[in-house]
């Protein structure tokens, strides 16, 4: 079921929060969605729906954003790539204003979703 809200999720673009005990199996979720989400990718990319009834939600393409010149090839650094999902491991450690925190709002703003996941206290 986890893996089936996870999708949802990541197909409508929307962010999710895995939170759980330690050991309970959360990146083998993750995973597991990712290698799903790829399969249903080229499953779009192929026949231009999803499969099963995941293939009624519409899906909106934006159009790329140009970026400004800052005298950085693009093409060099993490940034200047585009991301279908981002997932974040520790995110509780996100909870401060850090340098962190900054890369990996920068990084979800590149991307299509984002997972975060992290232990229960």
């Amino acid at each position: 079921v986890g893996v089936v809200k996870m999708m949802r999720q990541l197909i409508e673009g929307r962010p999710l929060l895995l939170m759980d005990q330690v050991g309970i199996g959360k990146t083998l979720q993750v995973v597991g969605t990712l290698c799903m989400y790829v399969a249903f990718r080229r499953h779009f990319a192929r026949y231009g729906r999803f499969l099963g009834h995941f293939g009624k939600i519409p899906l909106a393409v934006a159009p790329d954003e140009p970026t400004a010149d800052i005298g950085v090839d693009p093409e060099l650094c993490l940034f200047g790539h585009s991301f279908g999902v981002v997932v974040m491991d520790e995110a509780g450690k996100l909870r401060n204003l850090n340098r962190q925190w900054t890369c990996f709002r920068e990084l979800v703003k590149r991307g299509h979703a984002a997972i975060a996941m992290t232990a229960t206290p």
